[in-house]
């Protein structure tokens, strides 16, 4: 609200909102990108290395590792608090 002259006036601010909120859309829809593209890529090396192993996996085996694994590590960095270490004046 802005009061000027004994009037009182509205003001709503929506536009860089709308900004703000696209810049994080496009900021999550980038993450996402690269986490189904490591996912794809963690998978593919996996195969390969069982292969070369000659482990008798199956590829949704795979799936469900891989699938575990990115979830424990986004899962860790989600809850870890941001850690601040303040290093004393010599």
């Amino acid at each position: 609200m802005i009061c000027k002259a004994n009037k009182t006036y509205k003001v709503t601010y929506r536009i860089p909102f709308i900004v703000s909120q696209q810049k994080l859309n496009n900021n999550f829809i980038k993450l996402n990108e690269e986490i189904i593209q490591l996912k794809s890529e963690l998978h593919k090396r996996s195969i390969e290395y069982l292969k070369t192993k000659n482990y008798g996996v199956e590829s949704k085996d795979v799936d469900k590792a891989v699938s575990n694994v990115l979830s424990n590590v986004i899962g860790k960095i989600l809850l870890k608090p941001p850690s601040c270490t303040i290093s004393p004046l010599a």
